[in-house]
This record gives structure tokens, C-alpha cells and sequence, in this order.
């Protein structure tokens, strides 16, 4: 994340102020409009709280923090609600949308789309924002209780498609290497190999804090698109995709695979691997959501 617009005190004489008359006069080249949208979007913290009242008077003293608003990425795609049951949706989510509000607002967030869509957005399974794919969300307190129990015992099945560059040595390989001093285990399997790059299908047993992206750049093949790897092969996005999750919730039986979008296969294509002998077959045996 990067630093804050602003993070200081209220001086004396801003006391009573409105908040957002207070961010224009505070914040170099911000309108009082520009700050009533920060406001609005939620990249405004007073005393450490996210606040959403323009009208809001300030008192001389609190903490205002302000960040640079994170808006909608334009033209891309939008979410789309592949799968909807009993208290769960299952979200596809594009690459470049945050799941729930961070310190830059939650304007272009999956949680933020649901509410406006009028579902209501309990949230339990979580991809990064750079990650694209199949997102399990509760629309009950109830189902998200439900969710975190499945998700605890590792009874959610997670499925991802990765590019990576450098390919691999290794075909098949179960990488079981802890991540901050916990038990991490990751399966993954070479579907397809171009001039230096392949494609893999990779398996969840575990569900640590960037778990994929971390066990395959310590295996010397990192995601391509990977801005946290300085060692990842340059690509448009990050080459990761989430494409099916399968679990059984209040007894209802949930398999849904999401194909990668034209995005993810531009980008595989640029690495040689959208004519690669297997790729092609994984691709199109993803089943789009009925």
C-alpha cells in the first residue's frame, strides 16, 4: 500500500470543521468535491475508523488520515455471480479487483458490487486483488459460519491455473514447505511447456497467505506477473486464476468451474503457451457455469 494523501492531527483552528472542508484545505491540489468522493468511497479514517460523513465536524486533535481513492478499473470486466444457492454465491472475479474495502476505499471491491447489486456480502473466502477466478461468498451470517468451519477442516477444494517462468523441472511435485511458521502444502502438475515458460494446474490442501505464489517462486518457477517475485517473468496481470471450487453446504452439493478470461489467455498467449500441447485441452475442458 502506498503512503497516505495525509496523516495528521487537526490543528486548533480546524476544530469544528466539516470533514471534508477540512481534506480540501489540508490536502494540496483536493477539491472539496474530489474529498467528498474519498469520503464517499471510503479511503477516510478518523481516529483510525473508516468514515463515510462529508458533513462530519472535526474536533481539534483526532488522527485524519486520507488516501488516494482507488476507483473502478475502467473497461475491464465486472464481477459476475456464476453460481447462486442457499445462502452462498459464487463469484467470478477479474483480476484487479479487491474483495473487500482496503485503506483505498472499497469503491472497486467485489463486497462493494454485491451491496449494490443488493446481495448481501459476508465474506470468508478471499483471492488477491491481482487474482482472478472462482470467489466463494456467504450472503447470511449463518452460511459464512458454515463456510469458515468447511474451510478450517480444508473441506473446500480449490483448483488454479498458474503460468510460470521459468518452467519447472519437475513434472508433478507436492511442495510441503511451511509459510510463517505454519504447515502449508501444495500440490501442482505441468499441463502444458513452452520455450521457457508452462502451465500449471495446481491443488490447495492448505490456505496459507499467498500459499501458490510463494511455494512456486521457492521452487525457482514463479507466477508470471507476479510484482512481489522480483525475479517473475513480466506479464500483463498476474498469471494466476482460481477456476473451481467444489464443497457441500446444508447439504447442498456445489462444483462450479470458471474459465480464465481473455485476459489470462492474451497473456499465456504471449508466453508461448496458448498453442501448447496441453493447454488448449485443460482451457477448454473448464466448464462454463450453466
Amino acid at each position: 500500500m502506498s503512503l497516505p494523501l495525509i496523516d495528521i492531527l487537526i490543528p486548533a483552528e480546524l476544530a469544528g470543521e466539516r470533514l471534508d472542508r477540512a481534506i480540501a484545505h489540508l490536502v494540496p491540489r483536493v477539491s472539496r468535491m474530489e474529498a467528498r468522493r474519498m469520503i464517499a468511497g471510503g479511503s477516510v479514517f478518523v481516529d483510525q475508523r473508516r468514515t463515510r460523513i462529508a458533513s462530519r465536524p472535526l474536533r481539534a486533535g483526532q488522527r485524519l488520515v486520507c488516501h488516494r481513492l482507488v476507483a473502478a478499473p475502467a473497461g475491464g470486466p465486472a464481477p459476475r455471480v456464476v453460481y447462486r444457492g442457499d445462502g452462498v454465491l459464487v463469484v467470478d472475479k477479474p483480476a484487479g479487483v479487491a474483495v473487500e474495502a482496503t485503506r483505498a476505499g472499497d469503491a472497486a471491491t467485489v463486497a462493494r458490487w454485491l451491496a449494490d447489486a443488493g446481495d448481501p456480502a459476508f465474506i470468508t473466502h478471499r483471492l488477491d486483488a491481482s487474482v482472478s477466478g472462482a470467489l466463494v461468498v456467504a450472503t447470511t451470517a449463518a452460511a459464512q459460519s458454515a463456510l469458515n468451519r468447511l474451510f478450517a477442516v480444508h473441506a473446500v477444494e480449490r483448483r488454479y491455473l498458474a503460468a510460470v517462468a521459468p518452467a519447472p523441472a519437475w513434472d508433478e511435485k507436492t511442495i510441503d514447505r511451511p509459510l510463517d511458521g505454519q504447515p502449508a502444502r501444495t500440490r501442482a502438475r505441468v499441463v502444458a511447456r513452452a520455450a521457457g515458460a508452462a502451465l500449471l494446474e495446481i491443488a490447495l490442501d492448505t490456505g496459507r497467505f499467498r500459499q501458490i505464489r510463494r511455494h512456486l517462486a521457492a521452487e525457482g518457477a514463479p507466477v508470471a506477473g507476479d510484482r512481489d517475485q522480483p525475479n517473475a517473468a513480466p506479464a500483463a496481470r498476474t498469471l494466476l486464476h482460481a477456476y473451481e471450487v467444489v464443497f457441500t453446504l446444508a447439504g447442498q452439493a456445489v462444483d462450479v468451474q470458471v474459465p480464465p478470461g481473455d485476459d489470462f489467455r492474451a497473456a499465456t498467449d504471449a508466453l508461448g503457451l496458448g498453442q501448447a500441447a496441453g493447454s488448449e485441452n485443460l482451457f477448454s475442458s473448464v466448464r462454463a457455469p450453466a
